[in-house]
């Protein structure tokens, strides 16, 4: 009963007649102004421009933003998550500080949250979080981002800057995001990361160099060859053959000849096969 007559009061507010007035007394309640702050949050998704900056005020002259910077700071990460989603939908700052510390937390899904609200409040770089996670950052916590970028239509920072990171988890975002905005612009970086002392994030890099067809990386990749991991190697010629090239034609012929990996010969194959007539030929 109280969530439909207070999503009429917000409207007839936001859009017709109505004053601030009836909203004070429903938030001296304190059950009632839990009930008015989700119904604001609710009706906020779907707000911009004047509408949104109008509900925002009357959100911060009821003090119903402390409620919410309070809910941010509690112990209780159900509760901090809670206040993070108020404080992001609302666009205030004021409990920033709480969704950093967070970032790092031992609880995926606080983490999740914070990173998300601290997206949403950003107004130039909306990743700039990236730069303050040192814990391992997930696949799935990584798609979410992902998928926050094309929901609201962000924009899409130069991911290279990622690629000199700390944290390697965050490096492989840098990279498939890399791949997937088709950001080619980044192949010197690229072609540094190549050689990253961890092995998971030298083998994204190898296997995006490849699908994005950046060429200069190539020599890069015949030099790491024999310091690499198996699968490392496997990648590598793999991309070999995504863009063909006859200066490695007699690397490739190396690949055939010295290894014992069939897997690793047939990829070879294919890659010098890839080259044309040359490579046909050769074969």
């Amino acid at each position: 009963y109280l969530l439909e007559q207070y999503q009429s009061l917000i409207i007839d507010y936001l859009f017709g007649s109505s004053g601030p007035e009836p909203f004070r007394k429903i938030a001296s309640d304190t059950y009632r102004r839990q009930v008015l702050i989700d119904q604001m949050i609710d009706v906020s998704v779907n707000l911009k421009g004047d509408s949104r900056e109008k509900l925002t005020k009357l959100y911060n002259d009821l003090e119903l933003d402390s409620d919410s910077i309070a809910r941010a700071r509690s112990r209780r990460w159900h509760k901090r998550i809670k206040g993070f989603r108020e404080l992001a939908f609302m666009g205030i700052k004021e409990g920033n500080d709480e969704m950093y510390k967070s970032l790092n937390s031992r609880n995926e899904i606080l983490r999740m949250e914070a990173q998300i609200a601290l997206v949403r409040l950003s107004e130039n770089d909306h990743f700039e979080f990236l730069s303050h996670l040192s814990r391992p950052f997930s696949l799935w916590e990584q798609i979410t981002l992902h998928d926050l970028i094309l929901q609201h239509d962000l924009p899409v920072p130069e991911f290279q800057k990622w690629l000199v990171s700390e944290n390697p988890t965050v490096v492989m975002f840098a990279i498939r995001m890399i791949r997937e905005f088709k950001q080619i612009e980044s192949e010197p970086e690229m072609r540094t990361v190549l050689l990253h002392r961890d092995p998971r994030v030298s083998r994204l890099a190898v296997e995006v160099a490849g699908d994005l067809g950046m060429k200069s990386t190539l020599e890069t990749m015949k030099r790491m060859y024999k310091f690499q991991e198996y699968n490392n190697c496997l990648e590598i010629v793999k991309s070999m053959g995504k863009m063909p090239e006859t200066g490695m034609l007699g690397f490739l012929k190396l690949v055939l000849d010295k290894e014992d990996d069939v897997q690793l010969q047939i990829e070879a194959v294919k890659a010098i096969e890839n080259m044309g007539e040359v490579g046909v030929q050769a074969l």
